[in-house]
């Protein structure tokens, strides 16, 4: 495969040894691996982050290897948003993928597709593996637009991410106060839900980056591509977590699925609007806390067409 692919791991080594087999089967011509230091108060993590830093000396195919292997910790902000920086300066597109996602070989083919015809289209931010919606809504033989990112398995091009990504978030304040902020955020329920996680983050009270894609997208009215069927797992869900603690969320239980190739193109650029809805909605899953709430979460489940007995818990 000529498509460069990054890995960001940490101090997982069973994670990023599966990572690493599931890559081998793509072989990609060029792989870069970035690691943030051991957190110094954690007591044995230094270890943990030196033996995992090993799977780059287990590569057995024809390959470039590049490590960015820092000594300190800079959190989980500073050190992704700034190894993918890194990938990007050396390379006009790629794959990026954290230590605890696993994708299918279909993962890279479909990347790899994409990123191919996409290139030259400024609309389009990201390429997504990820598809979360329930079984009956899968479309093997497509894919489909998207308003909103995933970090969990993705591809894009350096066009985006050095010119349009800001881990500063900077715009804001002011965006925030935008008709284009309210359109783009729908209902006030997500309004209030990314309203208060774009405060946090710009106080500093989370240490993310992903959040970023997400407003940037929306500041720039920019789309994601994702395929018809889930091509990537977060296998890292538990006690060994560091925000995705609980073993039993439905994200979870997300299965494989299929793709059928050749891939049906869209006749246009064009946001699924049922599919996108659906997506964003399971981002925000805190419970319903008033029974009026409750009755809209169940209008809203029906009127899109998500059936309870295919669904993922809202």
């Amino acid at each position: 495969m000529k498509t460069p692919v990054l890995l960001l791991i940490f101090s997982r080594f069973d994670f990023a040894e599966s990572l690493l087999a599931s890559v081998r089967e793509a072989r990609p011509e060029r792989l870069y691996i970035a690691a943030d230091g051991p957190r110094p108060h954690r007591e044995g993590e230094a270890e943990l982050c030196q033996k995992t830093r090993k799977v780059s000396g287990m590569v057995d195919w024809p390959c470039e290897v590049h490590t960015l292997f820092r000594d300190e910790n800079l959190g989980p902000g500073r050190a992704i948003s700034e190894a993918i920086t890194w990938f990007f300066e050396q390379e006009a597109e790629g794959i990026v993928l954290e230590e605890d996602c696993l994708p299918t070989l279909q993962f890279f083919e479909f990347c790899e597709e994409m990123l191919e015809r996409y290139r030259d289209n400024p609309r389009i931010a990201q390429i997504g593996g990820r598809n979360n919606l329930p079984l009956s809504m899968w479309r093997p033989d497509e894919y489909f637009f998207n308003t909103v990112c995933t970090s969990w398995g993705w591809a894009s091009w350096r066009r985006y991410w050095l010119h349009q990504y800001d881990p500063a978030i900077s715009s804001w304040p002011d965006f925030r106060h935008s008709g284009r902020f309210r359109k783009n955020a729908g209902i006030p329920e997500e309004r209030r839900y990314w309203s208060r996680a774009f405060d946090r983050l710009k106080a500093g009270e989370v240490d993310t980056w992903d959040y970023q894609i997400l407003l940037s997208m929306w500041e720039h009215d920019l789309l994601s591509v994702r395929p018809g069927v889930n091509l990537v797992r977060n296998v890292g869900f538990g006690d060994r977590a560091t925000n995705t603690t609980d073993a039993n969320h439905p994200e979870a239980r997300v299965p494989f699925g299929e793709l059928q190739f050749p891939i049906k193109h869209p006749v246009r650029i064009s946001v699924d609007r049922k599919r996108d809805w659906l997506i964003r909605r399971s981002y925000l899953r805190p419970k319903a806390r008033t029974r009026n709430e409750t009755f809209f979460r169940i209008w809203r489940t029906v009127t899109t067409g998500l059936l309870f007995r295919n669904s993922l818990v809202f």
